[in-house]
């Protein structure tokens, strides 16, 4: 349980967009704290520009280094290295190459290619230094929403609250780290965005292979100032329920 929300919470750096002067500006609040239901507060930094520069949970760091075509995510724990993610971004700001390395001198990587249609990705091809073999994934959008993700015999579709827009806190961001790569996608720990859905994640439904079918879903809680201030989350294959709190720094 502490790795799952290890996972979740360390994802909504992702979005720092939480409220804005007009839709022209920067966001003028930033997440800064994030608290599961049980376990450590996850702290979050940013540089003078409002992106993020590093963010801390117990003996993890992680650190963004930020350049025109490119974003460098790395991980340690402690002194000891863990892995980096080199991203490689289009015109629009979205990574159309990741490649993730689990050493230091980078000889073992795995690489993630992303194509798109305008700002949604319908495809990534996933191949690793060991071998030769990939993975295709094939994705589905609707009305501004990603509906399906598709690999082989595995299968999530995704539902969404169609009245509320999306936000931080939002569900899908959390879907995208502690699925890791398993719907093709990989974001260290909100190094970048890959999917910009219109609306907020209300439900995503699994049927894999080797798991069967369970379904998780997603209820907000929001301040008066229409900010996420809690999440929840119910597992349908535990029957469990999570909770993440948020606290935030307005300019």
């Amino acid at each position: 349980m502490k790795q799952l929300f290890i996972l979740l919470i360390i994802t909504f750096a992702l979005s720092v967009a939480g409220c804005k002067k007009d839709k022209d500006t920067k966001p003028v609040c930033l997440l800064t704290v994030m608290t599961p239901g049980s376990g450590s507060v996850v702290n979050l930094y940013y540089d003078d520009q409002e992106r993020l520069s590093m963010m801390r949970y117990e003996n993890q760091q992680f650190k963004y280094e930020y350049r025109a075509d490119s974003v460098i995510a790395t991980e340690t724990n402690g002194s000891a290295f863990v892995q980096r993610a080199i991203y490689k971004l289009n015109a629009q700001g979205l990574p159309v190459l990741m490649r993730l390395e689990v050493n230091t001198s980078g000889t073992q990587w795995f690489q993630y290619a992303y194509e798109y249609n305008g700002t949604e990705v319908v495809k990534s091809v996933n191949t690793n230094y060991a071998n030769s073999t990939t993975e295709t994934y094939l994705y589905t959008w609707s009305n501004g929403n990603l509906v399906k993700a598709v690999e082989g015999p595995n299968e999530r579709k995704f539902e969404y609250y169609t009245d509320k827009p999306r936000l931080q806190g939002d569900g899908f961001l959390i879907e995208m780290l502690s699925l890791s790569g398993s719907i093709g996608m990989y974001s260290l720990n909100g190094a970048v965005e890959i999917v910009r859905n219109k609306n907020l994640l209300k439900k995503m439904e699994h049927t894999l292979l080797s798991v069967g079918s369970y379904s998780i879903t997603y209820e907000y809680d929001s301040d008066k100032e229409g900010r996420i201030k809690k999440t929840s989350i119910l597992n349908s294959n535990t029957n469990s329920r999570g909770q993440l709190d948020y606290q935030y720094r307005c300019n």
